[in-house]
């Protein structure tokens, strides 16, 4: 993403994975924002003004559906991809019919992850 810059939240309970990904994504050109859980998610999306959001669905305080459909009320256009490391068909459809664009599946690439952004933004 080398163009205009896009706000971006991850959402993962691991710090490595939260650090990883916000690494790589600002050297991208991304403005990222990390939370560990829903509750900080929602606040965050809340406080920012956002373009993008990667969400875990496994989180510890909730399911990352749950935060996606929390975050829309008031980030309506917000555009999101979720991931996991679980299979969980139910969640997944759920994340799906939320609005959000894909489910990336732990681990996933990264190129594919930013083709993807590329495709919403």
């Amino acid at each position: 993403m080398k163009s205009g810059i896009s706000n971006l939240l991850v959402v993962d309970d691991e710090a490595v994975v939260r650090d990883m990904l916000r690494h790589i994504l600002i050297d991208e050109g991304f403005n990222v924002l990390v939370a560990e859980d829903g509750k900080s998610a929602v606040n965050t999306a809340k406080e920012n003004d956002l373009d993008l959001a990667l969400i875990d669905i496994k989180l510890p305080d909730t399911n990352g559906v749950q935060v996606l459909e929390k975050i829309k009320i008031f980030r309506p256009n917000l555009k999101a991809i979720m991931m996991t490391a679980y299979e969980n068909e139910d969640l997944i459809r759920q994340a799906l019919k939320e609005g959000a664009y894909a489910c990336l599946f732990k681990p996933f690439d990264i190129a594919a992850l930013l083709d993807m952004f590329e495709k919403i933004i």
